[in-house]
């Protein structure tokens, strides 16, 4: 039995270097192919290629190293049998991927380029490789402006809630250039509560309609799934409430006040008063946007990077997060609060959990939209429209007292 272990660890002795020097020069030939790619020397660098796979037939860079080749020479057929194999020996080859998903696009073959990026997305995202999986966010998003969809929407967790904490915030502007109802700048003190992390979506008012109907018993449209050539995302069929394929994390549109607030309700939530939206956006400083002081038009969905005129899955902007991290605070849609519009009242500072007027003729609205620039985008802006009111580009979220602990 001695003997026996003597040779084996002699034999594994003698083929490890072996192996060594084997991945070391496949790994150097590879690296000369790229190089010949980067200057069109495609059939030197498929020539190395191919010797790499003659010695080594189950290594995945050497096939996706072939598909670079192949679609390089317009050969799309080729390319896309090479990164198949690739990936074949390694599933999580993530830019395999992404590369396949370029290939189908070249052939037109767009959905099943889509469902190789859906993959390339998750992996990038799970290796958190943050340039690649946003490169695979926008060729999903363009894909999906064609009418196409992923395999799988990438999955956000739709009922988290963040806790904002008791204490003080500043809000409202004195900045020059500021709306007047947006003064005076002051002190308020808010106690905890809890809110939604990502605006309402279409997929979860889908489930509240399907349950509860159109409209409440008070005749108030909850939402106008009908108008503007049915650009809302939400369609009835056979008297059940659906969602249009590809739109199921973006915001719920069409919505009016009184469809927010009872869907609101419906979750035992209610929309948040205008100083928690504000606290929630801004956190302790006075900075304008929820991400800082300066205009950044790629940190949120809006006027300048939305010209196919329509919203983007909620959470698409991770670099717009308030503070607190909250999602979407600026743009995509605006966002019906609980308050009537009024200007603010003069109190003495810190004011307490305040409200808007006891009654009014319009409702406030926060954040800016797609269809708006930066000035509708800022924190301190207000929205007001009739609570019956309804467009394109309007939506909400919901909040809960934090009166017991909550964890989500």
């Amino acid at each position: 039995m001695k003997r026996f272990l003597f040779y084996v660890i002699l034999l594994s002795l003698l083929i490890t270097p072996a192996i060594i020097l084997k991945a070391s020069e496949t790994d150097d030939l590879l690296k000369q192919a790229v190089e010949l790619i980067k200057i069109d020397k495609l059939d030197w660098a498929l020539e190395l290629v191919r010797e790499v796979i003659q010695k080594d037939p189950h290594n995945p860079k050497s096939y996706h190293c072939a598909g670079m080749i192949y679609f390089k020479k317009k050969n799309y057929p080729l390319s896309i049998k090479e990164y198949k194999i690739a990936i074949s020996f390694k599933p999580d080859y993530s830019v395999a991927w992404y590369n396949l998903g370029l290939s189908y696009e070249k052939l037109s073959r767009y959905q099943q380029a889509c469902e190789a990026f859906t993959k390339a997305r998750d992996l990038y995202k799970a290796q958190k490789n943050k340039r690649d999986y946003e490169d695979a966010l926008q060729k999903l998003a363009r894909l999906q402006e064609m009418g196409y969809v992923s395999a799988s929407p990438e999955k956000i967790n739709e009922a988290e809630m963040i806790l904002i904490e008791e204490g003080e915030f500043f809000m409202g502007s004195d900045r020059t250039g500021s709306e007047t109802d947006e003064k005076p700048c002051r002190k308020v003190y808010l106690s905890s509560y809890w809110i939604d992390k990502y605006e309402v979506t279409n997929s979860q008012y889908c489930k509240f309609l399907n349950n509860r109907g159109k409209s409440g018993n008070n005749s108030h449209v909850w939402i106008h799934i009908n108008d503007r050539s049915g650009e809302c995302r939400i369609k009835k069929i056979n008297n059940t409430f659906t969602v249009v394929t590809g739109y199921e994390n973006h915001p719920v549109t069409f919505v009016t006040w009184y469809g927010a607030m009872a869907y609101a309700q419906w979750l035992g939530k209610r929309l948040p008063t205008e100083a928690e939206w504000e606290k929630a956006a801004r956190g302790s400083d006075i900075r304008i946007f929820p991400w800082g002081s300066n205009w950044d038009s790629g940190r949120c969905a809006n006027k300048d990077n939305c010209s196919d005129r329509k919203t983007k899955p909620v959470g698409s902007y991770q670099e717009g997060a308030s503070p607190f991290g909250v999602m979407d605070m600026a743009g995509n849609v605006l966002e019906w609060c609980s308050d009537w519009y009024g200007y603010y009242t003069v109190m003495e500072e810190p004011v307490k959990n305040p409200h808007g007027p006891f009654a009014g003729v319009t409702k406030i609205l926060r954040g800016g939209s797609w269809d708006d620039d930066y000035y509708y985008c800022r924190i301190t802006f207000r929205g007001n429209y009739s609570p019956d009111n309804y467009d394109n580009d309007i939506g909400f979220r919901c909040v809960t007292s934090a009166l017991t602990d909550k964890t989500k």
